[in-house]
């Protein structure tokens, strides 16, 4: 009897498609990618991963959160940038897990924080209509990334220092180089 595929869903194909094309993208060898893992994934396990691209394939692997921070860094990329197809059309539709078809800006712009999946609320356009979307997309702000986030991000754009030069750890309160508050 031959085994059934482990079904998968949009967000772990994509995750298939942008191993190997970031694999591939940098010339790594299936094995360059595996010492990348620094032993956390086998030479099957990746090749299991990337078979998720093909519909058609019997034998896939599906890439849990550890697998996929692992696979990030041998990589070297965010985590983000395996879970969201990249596309040349910002407005191309795009699959995501869970959602209904949407547009790849909609898609990073939910992923990198600055705005929910989907901000449309059913309802007549009236005022309350706008208080709900008002509050659902803060909400989305208040937990979908840390507060200092975009603050030094704005910090940058001004010209300020962006991050620390180095990994040293912070204290809060401790002053950082540019005179203000970590």
């Amino acid at each position: 009897m031959a085994k059934k595929r482990q079904e998968l869903g949009a967000t772990s194909v994509q995750v298939a498609k942008n191993v190997r094309r970031l694999r591939q993208g940098q010339g790594m060898s299936l094995d360059d990618l595996v010492n990348g893992t620094r032993g956390r994934l086998s030479r099957d396990s990746v090749k299991k991963i990337e078979a998720a691209a093909n519909l058609e394939a019997a034998s896939v692997r599906r890439v849990d959160v550890d697998d996929l921070v692992v696979l990030a860094q041998a990589l070297n990329t965010s985590p983000l940038a395996l879970l969201l197809p990249v596309t040349d059309d910002p407005y191309a539709g795009v699959e995501v897990t869970g959602s209904s078809e949407t547009s790849a800006v909609s898609a990073w712009a939910w992923g990198i924080g600055l705005r929910p999946l989907s901000a449309e609320v059913a309802g007549s356009g009236s005022v309350e209509d706008g208080r709900k979307r008002y509050q659902r997309e803060a909400l989305f702000r208040a937990y979908a990334r840390p507060g200092w986030l975009f603050e030094r991000v704005e910090r940058k754009f001004h010209g300020g220092d962006w991050l620390p030069d180095d990994d040293t750890e912070h204290e809060p309160g401790d002053e950082s180089p540019d005179g203000t508050d970590t």
